[in-house]
This record gives structure tokens, C-alpha cells and sequence, in this order.
């Protein structure tokens, strides 16, 4: 896997990550 494809696979979990951590009920 090249460097480019892997960074946005990680922004992409990163970011789903975070809108998961918001939308969760605390």
C-alpha cells in the first residue's frame, strides 16, 4: 500500500472516529 492511499484511509478513520465520539450519548 503506498504512503498516499494509506493516509487517507487513516484520515477517513480518524474522522469517522471523531463524529463517532461526538454523536455518542455521554
Amino acid at each position: 500500500m503506498n504512503p498516499k492511499t494509506f493516509s487517507f484511509f487513516f484520515f477517513f478513520f480518524a474522522e469517522s472516529l471523531f463524529v463517532y465520539s461526538i454523536q455518542k450519548p455521554q
